[in-house]
C-alpha cells in the first residue's frame, strides 16, 4: 500500500477518536468534582444519552446516502471542533448540548471515514488492510482517556479541554488532504458467502449485536472506573487503558494474522469468548490485592485485544460481503450497535447505578453475557462456505 495515500486518513482518525474518547473520563471526573454523588451518577447517563441520541441521527443521515463521503467527514469534524467551546463554560447542565453536538458530529464522521478507507484498500487485503490502517483509529480511542487522566492531574480539567480541543481542530485540516479516488475492485476470493434467500436481509445483525455488547462494557468502564476504584497507585482508567492499547496494537499488529487464518464464524467466536470471560474477571477484581495495578493492566491488555478483534472483523467482513454502493447503509446498520448501546446506557446507567451502586450494576451485567455468546453461532448459520463476494438483495 503506497502509504502517502493513507496518512491524511490516519492522521485524521487518530486526532478524532483521540479527542471523542479522552472526553469520557474527564467528563465524568470534572462532573464529579462539582456535583454530589448521586447527580454525577445522573448527569453522565444524562450525557451518554445526549451524545447516543445525536450521534444515532447523524450515523442514520449519513447512511441513507453517501454520495459525497468526503464532505460528510469535514461536517462531523467542524461539529466535533464546535462543541469543545461548550464544556469551557462553568455549569454542567450546558456539557450536555456539547456532548450533543459531538454526539452528531461522529454520527456523520464515523460511517464516511470507513467508507473512505474501504475505498482505497487493495481489493482482497480487507482484513489487514483495516487491521493497519484503521491503527490509528485504536490507537486514538484507547490512548485518549490514558492521557486525560495524565493531564487532569498535571495541567488541570481547563489544561486538558484546550488540549483535545485543539487535537479535534487539526482534524479540519487533515481531513481536507484526503484523497477519494477509487481503488478498483476485484471480486476477492474469501471463505463465507451470504446464504440465499431467508437471511440476505438480516445476515449482518449478529455483528451489530456483537458491536452492542462489546461497547456496552467498554461505555461502563470508560464512564465508571474513575468513580468506582481509588486503591490503584496510578489513575485506574489509566492503567486499564494502557494495557487495552498495548492488546489491541498487538492484535493488529501480529495476532490478526493468525486470527485471518481462521474460517471467519470461529474466528469471531474466539474474540467474543475471550471477552465474555475476561468481563466475569473484571466484575470480582481483587480490590485488597497489592497487585491490583497489574491485574487491572492485565485485564485492559486481554479486553483491548478482543474488542479490536471483533471489530475488525466486523469491518472487514462488511466490506467482503457487499458492493461499494451497499457499504454504507450496512456500515450505519452494523455500527448503530454503538449506538444503542449508548442508548442503553444512558437510560440505565445513572438509575442502576444509583440504586445498585457502580460495582452492582456491573455484576447485574453479566447476565446478558449468554445472549453474547450466541452471536458467533448466527453468524455461522447466516453465511455459507463459498468462493466469491456476494451482495446484498
Amino acid at each position: 500500500m503506497e502509504m502517502k495515500r493513507y496518512l491524511p486518513i490516519l492522521a485524521t482518525d487518530f486526532l478524532f477518536w483521540f479527542s471523542t474518547a479522552g472526553m469520557y473520563p474527564l467528563l465524568a471526573r470534572l462532573t464529579h468534582a462539582i456535583l454530589d454523588p448521586v447527580a454525577t451518577n445522573q448527569m453522565i447517563a444524562n450525557m451518554i444519552l445526549a451524545f447516543t441520541v445525536c450521534s444515532l441521527t447523524g450515523r442514520f443521515l449519513v447512511g441513507r446516502s453517501q454520495k459525497a463521503p468526503k464532505k460528510s467527514l469535514l461536517l462531523g469534524t467542524s461539529l466535533g471542533t464546535l462543541g469543545f467551546l461548550v464544556y469551557f463554560l462553568p455549569n454542567p447542565q450546558w456539557w450536555l448540548l456539547g456532548r450533543a453536538i459531538q454526539g452528531f458530529a461522529l454520527g456523520h464522521y464515523a460511517i464516511s471515514i470507513i467508507t473512505l478507507t474501504s475505498m482505497v484498500l487493495p481489493s482482497g487485503r480487507h482484513f489487514k488492510g483495516f487491521a493497519l490502517i484503521g491503527m490509528a483509529d485504536f490507537l486514538g480511542f484507547s490512548s485518549g482517556p490514558v492521557v486525560s487522566g495524565l493531564l487532569l492531574h498535571q495541567i488541570g480539567g481547563t489544561g486538558t479541554l484546550l488540549v483535545f480541543g485543539f487535537c479535534m481542530a487539526l482534524t479540519n485540516w487533515t481531513g481536507s488532504k484526503i484523497r477519494t479516488e477509487k481503488t478498483p475492485q476485484d471480486d476477492e476470493t474469501i471463505q463465507f458467502v451470504l446464504k440465499p434467500p431467508t437471511f440476505r436481509k438480516l445476515a449482518f445483525i449478529p455483528l451489530a449485536v456483537g458491536i452492542f455488547f462489546g461497547l456496552l462494557f467498554h461505555i461502563f468502564y470508560s464512564n465508571y472506573l474513575p468513580i468506582m476504584i481509588d486503591e490503584t497507585q496510578w489513575p485506574v482508567e489509566t492503567v486499564f487503558f494502557a494495557g487495552y492499547v498495548l492488546g489491541g496494537f498487538g492484535f493488529r499488529i501480529k495476532i490478526s494474522d493468525w486470527f485471518e487464518a481462521l474460517p471467519g464464524p470461529v474466528a469471531y467466536g474466539v474474540a467474543i469468548v475471550v471477552l465474555a470471560s475476561l468481563t466475569v474477571g473484571i466484575a470480582f477484581w481483587p480490590l485488597e490485592s497489592p497487585y491490583l495495578d497489574s491485574i487491572v493492566f492485565a485485564s485492559g491488555f486481554g479486553y483491548g485485544l478482543a474488542l479490536e478483534a471483533i471489530y475488525i472483523f466486523t469491518l472487514a467482513w462488511v466490506s467482503q460481503h457487499t458492493s461499494l454502493d451497499q457499504r454504507s447503509r450496512v456500515y450505519a446498520m452494523v455500527f448503530s450497535g454503538v449506538d444503542i448501546s449508548s442508548l442503553v446506557a444512558g437510560t440505565c446507567f445513572g438509575v442502576l447505578a444509583n440504586s445498585w451502586g457502580p460495582f452492582g450494576l456491573q455484576k447485574a451485567m453479566l447476565f446478558l453475557l449468554p445472549v453474547f455468546l450466541v452471536m458467533p453461532i448466527l453468524v455461522h448459520f447466516n453465511f455459507r462456505p463459498g468462493s466469491k463476494s456476494s451482495d446484498l438483495d
